[in-house]
């Protein structure tokens, strides 16, 4: 099976899979993995913050309860670094009240999943998650192009012929 990639840009979709516990980031990658996805994991949130900045992930997806730093305090630190394009997360929690999962978003999930997990909705949020990156990148990508357009247009305007520009207050005062 071939990499699942956005149809508008043609870019691979990125995932990176954040738990400390193997198990779940191996079966994880696995099952990304055979969907196509491009796959890469991490088992501490220090660990994701470094494999984020070399992997340049278009969607995380997080355990929230991990030793040291949690999944809340690694999604704050990835929200406001610069060095990393706008991405997707999924926070992935054993924790299901509603106030777990407001805190999860608060930090900067995008949508968040109570253990354990239907595979099902999982892929489904995946894919929801993607599609959602996919337009918010289509849109860059007209804002850009407008931006570029523009940019060529204003350098000709500006610099058009002279006999078409009205004349300065100053070059008429100095011909007086």
């Amino acid at each position: 099976m071939g990499t699942v990639s956005d149809a508008g840009t043609g870019k691979e979709w990125r995932v990176l899979v954040v738990d400390d516990q193997p198990d779940m980031v191996g079966m994880m990658q696995l099952m990304l993995s055979r969907r196509g996805y491009c796959v890469a994991t991490a088992s501490s949130a220090q660990r994701a913050i470094e494999t984020a900045l070399d992997f340049q992930p278009d969607l995380i997806i997080s355990d929230i309860g991990m030793p040291g730093m949690d999944g809340c305090a690694m999604m704050r630190a990835l929200r406001i670094e610069k060095r990393l394009p706008p991405f997707k997360a999924i926070a992935l929690t054993g924790f299901g009240l509603p106030a777990d999962q407001e805190h999860a978003r608060d930090a900067g999930f995008d949508s968040c999943l109570v253990k354990p997990i239907d595979f099902a909705t999982f892929f489904d949020y995946v894919e929801e998650m993607l599609e959602q990156r996919g337009r918010e990148m289509a849109e860059d990508i007209a804002a850009a192009s407008c931006l570029h357009a523009a940019s060529k247009l204003r350098p000709a305007f500006e610099s058009g012929p002279e006999s078409t520009r009205a004349p300065s207050p100053r070059s008429s005062n100095a011909s007086r």
